[in-house]
């Protein structure tokens, strides 16, 4: 986990300025490779590159509730991009859907591997959600949840079956504007625990099996789930009190077929059951939260 501490000494104003610039950017671009990443990651199947370098370029169609809990769906054709350099002592770095945004391996072997992130949380709009922004006019009044940058470390060990973690804690203050009630972020952390189970069932042809397990601590929950007393007087939603613990639980089944070297094509459904405050929430609609992807990409 990475923590900052506030300096005795103010930058410049333009400096300032500048950093929230480019972290704003950092956020966007991995909004926008990590949309998609949990499905497509559940498909694919590792293709071995003999050289340090490896790129993968796709297009999938998604299909996604239009936010955690609502029960209307947003279907879109979205990018997905991952590019990775292995060097020889340094571990690996890469950018994109499979490295979880900004990644540096720090120590990458076949049966464990540890390293550091930084990512992006897309937040959450008043307004109608789209793939990269998931909203509804139904949360008008909750206010804007903005989008954030996310830092955090990473790992997996191979006992018998591949085990992953990821713990993932925002850069925003998940405090609410007294002028127009958007949130900064959420200010929270996150977990993710996970396992992807690979079954060949023929030589060209890969099922994936993903179960996976999310935890977040109250000012997660509280931001995206909670109603808070000035939520609840723009609103129509009894205010309420959201905890941390388990917020989902859920398994992705996906299939890759590997159609030549470079070329293969993907398919996955994922179904998350919300649990604890997200599923108690009467922001939550629908508990059970279903996402549906297919695409190809290429590799080299």
């Amino acid at each position: 986990m990475i923590n900052v501490s506030a300096n005795k000494f103010s930058p410049p104003k333009h400096t300032s300025k500048l950093n929230l610039s480019a972290l704003r950017l950092i956020t966007v671009a991995c909004v926008t490779m990590v949309s998609t990443a949990t499905l497509a990651q559940t498909a694919a199947v590792d293709t071995k590159n003999e050289g340090p370098w490896s790129v993968s370029i796709g297009v999938y169609a998604a299909s996604s509730s239009d936010y955690e809990g609502g029960k209307k769906r947003i279907t879109a054709f979205v990018p997905n991009f991952d590019v990775s350099y292995k060097t020889k002592d340094y571990g690996k770095f890469g950018f994109g859907s499979k490295s979880r945004g900004v990644s540096w391996t720090i120590i990458d072997e076949e049966q464990y591997s540890i390293g550091i992130a930084i990512s992006g949380d897309a937040g959450r709009s008043e307004k109608k959600g789209t793939a990269l922004k998931p909203g509804s006019l139904r949360l008008r009044g909750l206010g804007e949840i903005k989008a954030s940058t996310e830092f955090g470390i990473f790992g997996h060990v191979v006992v018998g079956i591949p085990l992953s973690l990821q713990i993932m804690r925002s850069s925003g203050d998940g405090k609410q504007n007294a002028k127009d009630f958007s949130f900064k972020g959420h200010g929270g952390t996150r977990i993710e625990f996970s396992s992807e189970i690979p079954v060949p069932l023929t030589s060209d042809l890969t099922l994936s099996i993903s179960p996976s397990i999310s935890w977040a601590d109250a000012k997660y929950t509280q931001t995206y789930f909670g109603v808070n007393a000035v939520q609840a007087a723009r609103t129509g939603f009894k205010r309420f009190n959201a905890k941390g613990g388990v917020k989902s639980a859920g398994i992705s089944l996906g299939l890759n077929y590997q159609i030549d070297k470079n070329w293969s094509a993907t398919s996955a459904v994922s179904l998350n059951q919300l649990r604890g405050s997200a599923s108690n929430s009467p922001i939550t609609e629908k508990k059970g939260q279903p996402s549906l992807l297919a695409g190809v990409s290429y590799s080299f």
